[in-house]
């Protein structure tokens, strides 16, 4: 059994749980591991960079016609892009320098290895937690559309990503407590300063209970909920309870672009769908591990090295899960199809003549000129509607028409 007393991170975990039994990797899964971090990873980090600032912009932009909905996945996209530079960024850059840069960050002092530790941990954990809300809008959304307008609003959204946080914080809070800087000597894993956990507890709870109760806060209980959630979402559409043809002039009096909302619907069940799926394959891979290593299946070095390109594959969806986002975003909404179609001609067009934009307020003005009339109201703001009063229709009775002008045989 694998030394499990200087468990670090998630991802850090599942290697050390297998440092010993997987030393001797056979030689064609060791060269996949390693192209695939080689050069997939720098693909997912340009992707997930470009893709979840333009998502960001785009969906504060949309956030006052959509409601709520925008304002979860602009927060996502900013979650994303977190979590591609902590691990996708580290694992490249490890592949590349056989240096890891969370250790170096962590091992630098005693405080890194506190903060470090939780925001870590914290960020993976919000990026879930932040799917189960957008997925239990999306469901009121479905079955209520009316009562999604009264409390799925902006307001609310930011009341639930704050109890998100402070919930979170809670959870993740005791690192700052039980995690210390020690050093270790003559260990061939491990670095010579570590970070551990240094808290007087039982070396059971906090290499095994602990460990679990990590894995179901960060997976298991949102992918469970998810699921129930997305489940309900295909019975009530399957039963067309949401009858929304029937109930889009109702509709009318409450959103100002109803095909926004429709389409905005149809990406957050897309989303929840693909996090099951790239979600699934990783909780269970990581309850495999734990049966390998605990004695309950044999271990063989061609499972060990089965296992170590399935964790390797199962962490390719999750890049590609926080980085592609913006593809759904542009095949659902219209909207944002023609935004991404104009953002990136005019920019090819100012990159290639030569010339730049100076303000991106020129840039927005001249793409809401080039859009037809029928589209220009997309990515505006909302205006309150200013009703005319009493004075003003007094004013056009007092309106007096000029008599015709009579012209004479000479003026002609």
């Amino acid at each position: 059994m694998a030394d499990t007393k200087y468990l670090i991170m998630p991802t850090l975990k599942e290697e050390l749980l297998f440092a010993k039994n997987s030393s001797h990797i056979m030689g064609m899964e060791e060269t996949i591991i390693q192209t695939m971090y080689k050069y997939l990873n720098p693909i997912f980090l340009l992707c997930g960079t470009i893709g979840n600032i333009m998502s960001l912009v785009m969906m504060h932009k949309m956030s006052a016609r959509v409601w709520s909905s925008c304002i979860y996945l602009s927060v996502l996209a900013i979650v994303d892009l977190l979590i591609l530079y902590l691990d996708c960024g580290n694992r490249w850059y490890k592949q590349l320098t056989n240096i890891d840069l969370n250790i170096v960050i962590m091992t630098s002092t005693d405080a890194m290895c506190q903060v470090y530790l939780f925001f870590y941990n914290f960020i993976f954990h919000f990026s879930a937690w932040l799917v189960v809300a957008i997925t239990g809008e999306c469901l009121i959304s479905i079955k209520s559309p009316i009562f999604k307008y009264k409390s799925c609003t902006r307001e609310h959204a930011r009341a639930i990503i704050l109890f998100i946080t402070v919930m979170l914080i809670g959870i993740n809070i005791h690192y700052f407590w039980t995690h210390a800087l020690v050093s270790k000597q003559g260990s061939s894993i491990l670095q010579r300063k570590v970070c551990i956990n240094m808290d007087e507890l039982s070396d059971v709870f906090k290499d095994q209970i602990w460990h679990y109760l990590d894995i179901f806060i960060k997976d298991v209980i949102p992918l469970l909920v998810i699921c129930l959630l997305v489940t309900m979402i295909a019975m009530i559409l399957h039963a067309n309870i949401s009858s929304a043809k029937g109930m889009e002039p109702v509709l009318k009096k409450y959103y100002m672009d109803i095909e926004s909302f429709h389409e905005m619907c149809y990406i957050v069940i897309v989303i929840a769908i693909i996090y099951i799926v790239c979600t699934l394959p990783k909780v269970g891979l990581t309850v495999i591990h734990h049966c390998v290593v605990y004695g309950l299946l044999p271990y063989t070095q061609n499972l060990g090295a089965k296992l170590k390109l399935a964790d390797a594959i199962c962490q390719m969806f999750q890049y590609g899960y926080h980085s592609l986002k913006l593809f759904i975003y542009i095949y659902f909404c219209k909207r944002i199809n023609i935004w991404t179609k104009k953002s990136t001609k005019v920019f090819l067009t100012q990159t290639c003549s030569g010339n730049k934009v100076s303000r991106s307020s020129t840039f927005y003005s001249q793409q809401s000129m080039e859009r037809p009339l029928s589209e220009q109201h997309y990515f505006q703001e909302s205006k309150p509607i200013q009703v005319p009063d009493s004075s003003f229709f007094k004013e056009k009775q007092k309106v007096t028409f000029s008599k015709p002008r009579v012209f004479t045989q000479t003026q002609v």
